[in-house]
């Protein structure tokens, strides 16, 4: 076992390689002069030949490559263009809060979600186990941002029980370090505690079937010692495997949560680079949260069941609808989304960037339904518009990471010689939070939806491959699959008739789930000024633009996160119902 473990963790030292070459390359994958990018359009000559000679674009790639990774090797993460100050000097500054908020965001969230995952798999199928589990879908639907928004208006401005913003150290006192993290931690918390709810009861179901379960029921054993010391101890090794993995959502989260709640964290520092295009703090940063909190080789997959496509689908869409009332219900309110966003021009708009400096500032009436933002532009104008951008973003994101990803999964699953090469890289890829990539690649490239997408798919691909790589794996064992082997039939054809078939299923749900994050992460994108221009009117850029007077007008932020959410929501039901169509064990579970 110790060996095993060692192995396992040695595997993390060509994933940390491919992590430090691909940051170290994102400064030559964007597209134009990056020293140019990083000026900015107002910086002189001069100023770019500077920077390109201080970042070292002026020496061939590997002795670059060379001597930055000796540097980070011995400590030295760079210097800062902005503040000519060490990286590693203004990480070690900052640290402490976000250590803080995940830390304590961590506990509350372990505290949280564990019992509800056990209180719902006890009584599942009952009203306690539906009640958490809309919990669980309705929480990892809503935006960190938005939920600290909601949380700070009612418990700090509405209730002056907690403080609205800001940070006091640990050193400082207790209480008033706690008092200052309480609500950060609960709107950093929420998805999570969402996420571990689900895979505690997914893990505690399957355990309670177990035959040493009916027989310590047998000898009389109480509830609470069934569930908590035989059931909780064999289910807990998935949940503590994905409550290591979610730490890159901490961190992810975190960068958002600090602008909200004005924290001095790595957060804050992350966005003021990109806002400064300081890129050595940005690699800085991605580098040191891109350790994979618990190494690939650990990680237990989930259970993966032979998806083929049922046969109640093939019957009749209407009966298929009938029987699984979450896909209708999703599906229905995302096609009146998409309704929304494609005839908006046509339900009561005007020009969504038109400016009207005396209309600024109303309050929502019949005049102006959501009322105008500092600029005067109509708010409900904006967000009809916006729409079109996340779901743009949302369902291309979607189309082009599956097909990615699909590609490498097929080629890395049946092709067995690059099945190690291949999935080394992906690892590397995904011990970088998607949003921190996401961030990284922006930091790098004019503000634009095209760009937006391409980042928020380079950070999807891997778990896509990961995910088809998994089916190929199984499937390529069937008899079918040895049949057509030994009857001569090529390698591409094997794949396009017997595997690529079977792994449309868990492609489609995983697609949805894609969809859904890429809307998030747009939005968070826009929210810190690192996604689309602030020209276009996308939900993300409304509430960055609301939030300076939130406190006072907070209709602007309200009305296009309620959107956000509910689109979210939307396609969140309709995997959730798609997942539980494909899968016909989950369904039975529930």
């Amino acid at each position: 076992m110790v060996s095993y473990i060692l192995r396992r963790v040695l595997s993390t030292v060509p994933v940390m390689a491919i992590v430090a070459l691909f940051v170290f390359s994102l400064l030559y994958i964007a597209p134009g002069d990056p020293a140019a990018v990083i000026a900015g359009d107002q910086a002189s000559p001069a100023d770019v030949e500077r920077i390109r000679e201080g970042l070292g674009l002026d020496r061939p790639f590997l002795v670059q490559f060379g001597t930055w990774l000796w540097r980070i090797l011995h400590g030295d993460l760079g210097t800062s263009i902005f503040t000519n100050l060490p990286v590693s000097a203004l990480i070690a500054q900052r640290i402490e809060p976000t250590l803080s908020l995940m830390v304590l965001t961590l506990v509350l969230t372990i505290l949280v979600a564990v019992p509800l995952g056990v209180a719902a798999a006890w009584k599942a199928g009952s009203w306690v186990d539906r009640t958490i589990m809309a919990f669980a879908v309705f929480a990892f639907s809503l935006p960190v941002f938005v939920v600290g928004y909601v949380l700070a208006y009612v418990f700090a401005l509405q209730l002056d029980w907690l403080p609205v913003q800001g940070y006091t150290p640990l050193a400082e006192g207790f209480w008033p370090w706690l008092q200052n993290l309480i609500l950060p931690a609960l709107a950093l918390g929420c998805v999570y505690i969402a996420l571990i709810a689900r895979i505690t009861r997914a893990s505690m179901l399957e355990v309670l079937q177990q035959d040493y379960i009916r027989t310590a029921r047998a000898k009389g054993l109480d509830q609470r010692s069934i569930l908590f010391v035989h059931a909780l101890k064999n289910a807990a090794v998935p949940i503590i495997t994905v409550i290591g993995i979610g730490v890159a959502l901490l961190i992810g989260g975190a960068v958002v949560t600090e602008s909200v709640f004005a924290i001095p964290g790595l957060g804050r520092l992350t966005i003021d680079a990109i806002l400064r295009r300081d890129y050595p703090v940005i690699q800085g940063i991605v580098l040191m949260f891109s350790f994979p909190p618990v190494p690939p080789g650990l990680v237990v997959a989930p259970h993966l069941p032979d998806l083929l496509l049922p046969v109640a689908i093939r019957r009749g869409a209407l009966g298929f609808l009938r029987n699984h009332p979450t896909v209708a219900i999703g599906g229905a309110l995302l096609l009146c989304l998409v309704l929304v966003g494609i005839f908006a021009p046509f339900l009561g708009t005007v020009d969504p960037t038109a400016l009207a400096p005396a209309k600024r500032t109303r309050a929502p009436s019949a005049d102006f339904w959501f009322g105008t933002d500092m600029l005067g532009r109509d708010i409900y104008s904006r967000v009809l518009y916006g729409a079109r951008v996340s779901l743009t973003v949302g369902l291309s994101v979607a189309a082009l990471a599956s097909l990615a990803g699909l590609a490498i999964g097929l080629v890395s699953g049946f092709v067995r010689w690059a099945d190690g090469i291949v999935m080394r890289f992906m690892d590397g890829l995904m011990s970088i939070p998607p949003i921190l990539l996401a961030v990284a690649l922006m930091a790098l490239t004019r503000g634009s939806v095209g760009n937006v997408i391409l980042a928020i798919t380079v950070a999807e691909i891997p778990r896509v491959s990961r995910l088809v790589r998994s089916v190929v794996l199984s499937l390529r064992e069937q008899p079918y699959v040895d049949a057509a082997t030994a009857s001569g039939t090529r390698t591409p054809m094997i794949i396009l008739r017997h595997i690529l078939p079977n792994t449309m299923a868990p492609m489609l749900v995983q697609a949805t789930y894609i969809c859904a994050s890429a809307m998030i992460v747009e939005s968070i994108l826009s929210f810190i000024g690192a996604g689309t221009p602030p020209t276009i009117p996308s939900w993300g850029n409304i509430m960055a633009e609301g939030r300076a007077l939130w406190q006072v007008k907070p209709y602007i932020v309200f009305f296009p996160a309620a959107f956000l959410s509910v689109t979210v929501l939307a396609v969140n039901l309709l995997g959730d119902g798609l997942r539980d169509a494909l899968d016909p064990r989950m369904a039975k579970g529930l």
